[in-house]
């Protein structure tokens, strides 16, 4: 945060910049805590004895591998943005995350009602992106998606923990909520980038809250 707002103080977007204002110090901070969070569940797998993929609280590990790879093309679609405007390592991003959060639903068992409305949820997407933006784009579309996907994990994630009221059914709603907020971020930044105060505003937290979302992720695996 203290290099974004060093690339910020030149007048620069925070996340994107043509002439690579602190882009090493920027995105070697970014991948280390993406690699901290992800070894910490690496090491849980192991330490725990959770040696099976088939059990199930190695779902949550399956959640924070899928965020490690989305945060890998993240990193990398950053990178080439400030040489090439049009890059799709972005969209494999988007396509890890909304893996990572369809698997995270898994704890609450849903039910049939829910995976119907999932379904109508992403076939709408597209359609309602069309009629708003009159365009299609693959990266943004799926960026929707995942949008769309996290905020019907948080609504559901609520109802499971209101009916359970438990430790375990807090910190999964704790980590769903900021990771919808990140994503939230993501967007904001992106429709006021002619804003670049206003954009960076929303851009200086995405990383930060993405992160506090894994923490959480990593609590529940780790204590429960």
């Amino acid at each position: 945060m203290v290099f974004q707002g060093f690339r910020w103080s030149y007048g620069h977007l925070i996340y994107n910049t043509i002439d690579h204002a602190w882009d090493a110090q920027i995105k070697s901070a970014e991948l280390a805590c993406s690699i901290t969070c992800f070894a910490f569940a690496s090491l849980t797998f192991i330490g725990k004895s959770r040696k099976r993929l088939k059990d199930k609280d190695n779902v949550l590990y399956l959640v924070l591998l899928f965020l490690f790879f989305a945060d890998l093309f993240f990193l990398v679609a950053d990178f080439n943005r400030t040489i090439i405007v049009e890059v799709n390592e972005s969209i494999g991003g988007f396509i890890c995350q909304f893996i990572a959060f369809a698997i995270l639903m898994s704890f609450w068992k849903p039910k049939l009602y829910e995976y119907l409305i999932r379904l109508a949820v992403i076939i709408a997407t597209p359609f309602l992106y069309y009629l708003v933006f009159r365009e299609y784009d693959a990266v943004e579309i799926m960026a929707a998606e995942v949008g769309m996907e996290l905020l019907l994990n948080v609504i559901f994630a609520s109802i499971h923990h209101h009916q359970e009221k438990s430790h375990f059914s807090l910190y999964i709603l704790l980590g769903t909520i900021f990771a919808f907020a990140a994503i939230c971020f993501v967007g904001l930044r992106t429709i006021t980038k002619d804003y670049s105060n206003i954009a960076n505003t929303f851009a200086i937290l995405v990383w930060p809250l993405h992160i506090t979302s894994c923490v959480f992720f990593n609590h529940v695996y780790r204590k429960y």
